[in-house]
């Protein structure tokens, strides 16, 4: 499921991400009224969330904008507001709104109603646990894993999500020095211009192909991977001819 948070404040946006990519949804976070449209137009979601409060975004006009867009396939729409009262919810609703979130709101508490109103919204028959992504050759996403004894052991990272990564060693001829079922305490992964260590464990050791399990990832480390994720998941482009190497898993 693509959910778009259409919102002006960084605080309510990072608490969507963390919300929503750990449970398997693809979320796309944008700031600017522009932005908004085109990556509405060509990522098609599936769900709007639409911060009202939010000047830019023009309140109820900006939402009849929405539904009077011919080029935007019609989508349902969760309001995200401080606005409470009686005329403000039924006028949102005669624009098709089914659902609203009033701030101000905690990190968990906006995780805690999310998560109710998408079951009112999505049935998650087809939901898969987590968003998948293929970095392009010319990014930095690279592994570094650490042997007692012995030198490091290199990698590309060609596949990842919150839940694991596949990797291909760059020093392959050393694949006989990974063990399947063996958990790795300390695998520092660098992606972009961050770096982290994470445990994980080797499930498939394959032909210069490893793939690694990720378990118990801390706070800290999470919140990296899903700015990282969907920093890709929102410049990747449809007509970007890497595109198909971007999807769920």
């Amino acid at each position: 499921m693509k959910i778009l948070v259409a919102i002006g404040n960084a605080k309510y946006a990072e608490y969507f991400m963390m919300s929503l990519l750990p449970k398997g949804y693809e979320v796309y976070i944008v700031e600017k009224h522009a932005s908004f449209f085109d990556i509405a137009r060509e990522k098609h979601p599936d769900l709007i969330v639409f911060d009202s409060d939010v000047p830019e975004y023009r309140g109820l006009d900006g939402l009849r904008d929405l539904r009077e867009d011919k080029t935007i396939p019609d989508v349902q729409v969760i309001v995200f507001s401080k606005q409470s009262g009686l005329d403000f919810v039924k006028a949102t609703m005669k624009l098709g709104v089914v659902g609203f979130i009033y701030k101000p709101i905690s990190g968990k508490e906006l995780e805690i109603k999310m998560d109710h109103l998408l079951t009112t919204v999505h049935s998650g028959d087809n939901q898969r646990r987590y968003v998948r992504i293929k970095p392009r050759p010319f990014d930095n996403a690279k592994i570094e894993l650490f042997i007692p004894g012995s030198e490091s052991i290199s990698g590309d990272i060609k596949d990842i999500s919150l839940g694991g990564m596949a990797v291909q060693l760059i020093n392959f001829d050393r694949i006989n020095e990974i063990t399947k079922g063996k958990m790795y305490d300390r695998i520092k992964l660098s992606l972009d211009n961050e770096e982290i260590f994470l445990p994980a464990e080797a499930v498939l050791v394959k032909g210069g192909i490893i793939a690694f399990k990720f378990k118990d990832i801390a706070e800290v480390e999470l919140k990296t991977m899903c700015y990282y994720i969907h920093d890709k998941l929102i410049h990747y482009k449809r007509d970007d001819p890497i595109a198909p190497y971007m999807k769920k898993v």
